[in-house]
């Protein structure tokens, strides 16, 4: 468990080049699950297939994880 907040950001890589980096968002733990809301503006962003990922820091273990998966973009 936690000692502190966690800060959770999501980015958009493409060819393995970032495209986009996503303002940190703080999330308070509360339980064993802990909710995040993101907002991706699409705008700028060429239809084609990017990888995403999830970083999540908890400041109070000084620990980070990371999730990636595919996603494509179209219009």
């Amino acid at each position: 468990m936690t000692n502190g907040p966690l800060l959770a950001f999501v980015s958009l890589y493409r060819a393995g080049v970032a495209v986009f980096d996503g303002a940190p968002v703080k999330a308070e733990v509360g339980s064993a699950v802990t909710p995040v809301r993101f907002t991706v503006p699409l705008v700028g962003l060429a239809p084609g297939e990017y990888t995403c990922q999830v970083s999540v820091l908890d400041l109070g273990q000084q620990k980070a994880k990371f999730w990636r998966a595919p996603i494509v973009v179209v219009r």
